[in-house]
């Protein structure tokens, strides 16, 4: 007898995609397959190892522009061995994303305690609401709609958006609070129409209504803002790192996409202008940012450092990634540490090695420490604690 349709019609596609005869479609259908088994478990009757080696070189070749590494950084590249099969084929093949594709790792015994983290999910939407009225709302625990009218404005959740609608007051009163504990995230509506994203352990302090001659905001951690134009009412970030630094710098802004990076554990306050136009005031000095400029002020300095930047690796956490340009490990296991919210220690000094790649936030923490141990990053649990072995 011949072939069965189905293996006929593979080793058709097959043939295709080695020949590079086939459509965007069909290199997809191809691809998606190989990524779908284990290299060890794949059935020989379907995939024969020629056509699985020659497979994965083609998939490698197409990497070999998406990754780089900068001497002696270590590329990051994710295993074909995930039993998220919709996620790893989301990560591996996507518009404009890094394709991450390697030999399957040894297998783990069972006395790997890496085992441990193969449930840690990703983070979610979700943050705590202190209303100025002193009213705390936990919005992970509470349907969509209306949550409560205080002054001048009124709350409503979206499924992941908080918006806070309001008119103009003279007297604005006390400060509303959201804040992202670690493992969460949350966007937010201003009353003046702006956008705000936190990140995973943040925090924004705002009134229910703006004044009429300026629009003040207090933010720590990360913040992405997409700020809604007013000409009349300027629009203040001031920024607090928890107290290491007891005068943060001021952003002032009239229309524009920026991010803040303020996290207290981190060596500088950073802020990255998307769109339009920003002034960085630190104590006496200033600087006005343009698109694509990064300002970096290192605690108890004024000295404000500007410099041109990736913007897509600044707001990658916003739009669903971890992505690293020539990161050290322990930068990249602080964002890691924010978003599984777990607690990360290292059994030595951290390497000088820098890593540089692209990892979706929606991946299991396995699958992302699984994506550092192919880069040479190795691991250990205890508890609720991964420790880097390096």
């Amino acid at each position: 007898m011949g072939e069965a349709p189905a293996r006929k019609r593979l080793s058709h596609l097959i043939k295709k995609y080695l020949e590079g005869t086939a459509s965007p479609h069909e290199r997809a259908f191809v691809e998606k397959y190989y990524t779908h088994f284990d290299h060890e478990e794949a059935p020989s009757e379907y995939l024969t190892e020629q056509e699985k080696t020659e497979i994965e070189t083609r998939l490698l070749d197409k990497i070999h522009t998406g990754i780089y590494t900068r001497k002696p950084s270590r590329i990051l590249r994710m295993s074909s061995k995930t039993k998220y099969w919709a996620a790893a084929v989301a990560l591996l093949i996507s518009v404009g994303a890094f394709l991450y594709v390697t030999r399957i790792m040894p297998a783990r015994t069972a006395s790997d305690s890496l085992a441990l983290v193969q449930d840690v999910m990703p983070g979610k939407n979700g943050a705590i609401l202190q209303l100025a009225g002193g009213t705390t709302i936990l919005l992970d625990t509470i349907q969509n709609g209306s949550l409560s009218h205080y002054g001048h404005a009124a709350v409503v959740k979206d499924d992941s958006v908080l918006t806070f609608t309001g008119s103009t007051a003279n007297n604005p009163g006390t400060e509303n609070l959201l804040t992202t504990p670690r493992g969460r995230q949350q966007q937010l509506i201003l009353p003046d129409g702006s956008k705000v994203w936190l990140n995973a352990g943040s925090s924004i302090r705002f009134p229910s209504a703006f004044s009429k001659g300026k629009r003040l905001v207090k933010v720590s951690g990360e913040v992405y803002f997409e700020i809604a134009h007013d000409k009349n009412r300027p629009f203040l970030v001031e920024v607090d790192r928890q107290g290491d630094v007891p005068n943060g710098p001021r952003i002032e802004v009239l229309g524009t996409s920026f991010n803040i990076n303020a996290y207290h554990d981190e060596n500088a306050i950073k802020t990255t202008l998307l769109e339009g136009s920003v002034k960085i005031v630190q104590g006496s000095s200033t600087e006005l940012l343009h698109p694509g400029q990064q300002a970096a002020i290192t605690p108890g300095s004024e000295t404000i450092q500007v410099a041109t930047v990736d913007i897509n690796e600044a707001v990658a956490w916003k739009n669903g990634y971890f992505q690293f340009d020539g990161d050290d490990i322990a930068g990249i296991m602080r964002k890691i540490s924010r978003w599984y919210d777990i607690q990360v220690a290292f059994e030595q000094a951290p390497e000088s090695r820098h890593y540089s790649g692209k990892i979706s936030r929606n991946n299991s923490l396995s699958q992302v420490l699984k994506v550092l141990e192919i880069s040479g990053v190795h691991f250990k649990t205890e508890d609720h604690k991964i420790i880097v072995i390096q």
